[in-house]
């Protein structure tokens, strides 16, 4: 029991490794966007685990006149934070090896890029559309659009991305869960 106190957060990111592995591969069939709305879904679920495992941890090892609001968000915050650390890790590992979701996402693209431009209409129509491509030619703009594609479909911007929007959604969880916990169970 100890074990699974110490390293539940990090179990439960190779949890959803397992969860992304099979649902990006087998139910989604390499699908980039399903597969990340069920990446986002379970890590915002997962977050939401640890943060109430974490509360229940630290009420049933301290009594409630020697903590505080903040030495309470600390403690949670820790093990939410071991939990972001681990699925970061689990969301490169996923990307760099197990998976050609990123791949298969940035050719779909380029192929829609090529495909908003292939006709002289469509690209007067995009000029029409967007007066900042009026000068532009169409390599110019292929080109533009295919850098930003392989820019936002990179690990370099997955990984910085994830975590930071991981550690804000903890904290915010974090913040509210300790708040409704101390405000509303403990005044029982």
């Amino acid at each position: 029991m100890k074990f699974l106190e110490k390293w539940f957060p990090w179990c439960l990111a190779v949890v959803w490794l397992l969860v992304r592995l099979v649902g990006g591969g087998l139910l989604f069939d390499g699908d980039y966007d399903k597969g990340r709305t069920l990446g986002v879904m379970t890590n915002l679920l997962f977050i939401l685990l640890v943060i109430f495992i974490a509360i229940v941890q630290v009420n049933k090892k301290n009594s409630t006149d020697n903590r505080t609001f903040f030495s309470d968000i600390k403690s949670v915050m820790t093990e939410s934070t071991k939990y972001v650390l681990g699925v970061v890790l689990a969301i490169g590992i996923f990307y760099s090896v197990m998976s050609n979701e990123l791949e298969k996402k940035r050719l779909y693209d380029h192929a829609q890029i090529e495909m908003a431009v292939d006709t002289p209409e469509k690209l007067e129509k995009l000029k029409a559309e967007n007066p900042m491509l009026k000068d532009i030619s169409k390599e110019k703009i292929i080109e533009s659009a295919t850098a930003r594609t392989d820019v936002f479909t990179s690990l370099k911007m997955i990984i910085p991305s994830s975590l930071l929007v991981l550690l804000m959604v903890s904290l915010l969880y974090s913040l509210l869960a300790v708040a409704v916990f101390r405000g509303f169970l403990l005044a029982r």
